[in-house]
């Protein structure tokens, strides 16, 4: 808005570039274009929309923090599972590790700092 503001003082006050057609524009404190935009940004239902947004910031919010703590207890587990026990060999170990590790990684909300600990 602040760079229309000034695009829209500099079309007043100087003779190059762009001149100003009518006295509406003239008079107006943003440009012909950022005008429009405003206007149809005032017919929006804002309650609505924020009311949304909200919902929309606690489901995520609610995503990241409930995954990052699944998949710390589900490789606590894992890590305790597979290390506990001799029934698993260094290969059987390097295979789970590697497949688990990468859906890990594949998986956008899932945090890396887990996935880094339960391998090393």
């Amino acid at each position: 808005l602040m760079l229309a503001m000034l695009n829209q003082f500099v079309r007043k006050h100087t003779t190059f570039g762009y001149t100003i057609q009518d006295d509406d524009e003239r008079k107006a404190l943003f440009t012909k274009v950022v005008s429009g935009q405003l206007n149809i940004l005032r017919s929006w239902n804002w309650s609505r929309i924020l009311t949304w947004v909200h919902y929309w910031g606690i489901i995520y919010v609610t995503l990241i923090v409930g995954i990052s703590k699944v998949v710390t207890v589900f490789l606590s587990w894992l890590n305790y599972d597979v290390l506990g026990t001799d029934q698993f060999s260094i290969v059987d170990v390097f295979i789970i590790f590697w497949f688990i590790g990468l859906t890990m990684f594949l998986l956008p909300p899932v945090p890396g700092v887990p996935v880094y600990l339960t391998g090393g």
